[in-house]
């Protein structure tokens, strides 16, 4: 009861005080608005920067990737020794890598190399193509112009569908608009494939793109003198989880190859882009 009247009284005094000095009262009270208002705007301002500033790493650097690549030789006295005991990463080593990683990142099969790509009528184009899984989708950082990636469904059917460039677009099939260009045929070496999807130039390259599941690499690609190796490319979603996706990789690699850093290289924040 005593501590009631001591509050009720100390809250009478503090308004009458307050009443008894308007200006400075209202002075006071802005000042704290101020100070208060200025903290929320200044922490406001840094979380977006900060925000903003995560967004261009993701969207426009390969920080956040990582490439797992087999060893195909040795440097001895300077000269590049073929070695024959390196890995052949598959379908199977995606699987268990993204088991993994959970959903912290995009795991991808990724063989790269050349090919001659020839339309139904006109000259024959040279582009490079990459053969991968359908998770490359959403490493390709370009809207669609028509069509679509292809799916898990293809990859593991080997279907003979492709995926190409605006640039390579415009080289095979000149004045034509991208969606006319869907379910025509072209041919990469010697085998057929189906034009499914057209994705929008990086304007950064000039380079003439393809897009081919992994498992129509053999007859797609270019035939090559030195080893043509599957590299696994693993990007994180968000810059946070990087130093988690590396440590879960590398554990992964030792899990399914024991001491593998003789014959498996690991190279995180560089990574091939997928936007040509």
């Amino acid at each position: 009861m005593a501590l009631s009247s001591n509050i009720g009284g100390s809250l009478a005094v503090g308004v009458q005080t307050l009443m008894a000095n308007p200006l400075r009262t209202v002075l006071s009270t802005l000042g704290v608005i101020m100070g208060v208002a200025s903290l929320v705007a200044v922490l406001a301002i840094g979380d977006g920067v900060e925000a903003f500033a995560r967004e261009q790493i993701e969207s426009t650097t390969d920080l956040q990737a990582m490439m797992i690549s087999p060893v195909t030789f040795d440097l001895v006295d300077g000269i590049r020794v073929p070695r024959t005991d390196y890995p052949t990463f598959g379908l199977a080593d995606i699987d268990k890598l993204e088991a993994t990683l959970g959903n912290n990142a995009v795991v991808a099969l990724i063989l790269q190399g050349s090919a001659r790509i020839t339309p139904d009528t006109g000259r024959a184009r040279a582009a490079t193509v990459t053969a991968t899984t359908a998770a490359a989708a959403s490493l390709i950082r370009k809207p669609f112009l028509a069509g679509r990636f292809f799916s898990d469904t293809e990859v593991r059917d080997s279907a003979r569908v492709a995926v190409i460039s605006q640039g390579l677009a415009d080289a095979l099939f000149p004045s034509s608009p991208a969606t006319s260009v869907l379910g025509r045929q072209v041919t990469l070496e010697a085998a057929r494939f189906n034009i499914i999807g057209v994705a929008e130039n990086d304007a950064r390259s000039t380079t003439l793109a393809a897009f081919v599941p992994a498992t129509t690499a053999s007859i797609a690609l270019t035939p090559s003198v030195s080893p043509r190796t599957a590299n696994i490319y693993v990007r994180a979603l968000d810059i946070v989880s990087v130093p988690g996706m590396r440590k879960s990789s590398t554990e992964w690699l030792t899990s399914q190859y024991g001491v593998w850093k003789r014959s498996i290289s690991l190279s995180g924040g560089e990574g091939v882009r997928l936007d040509q």
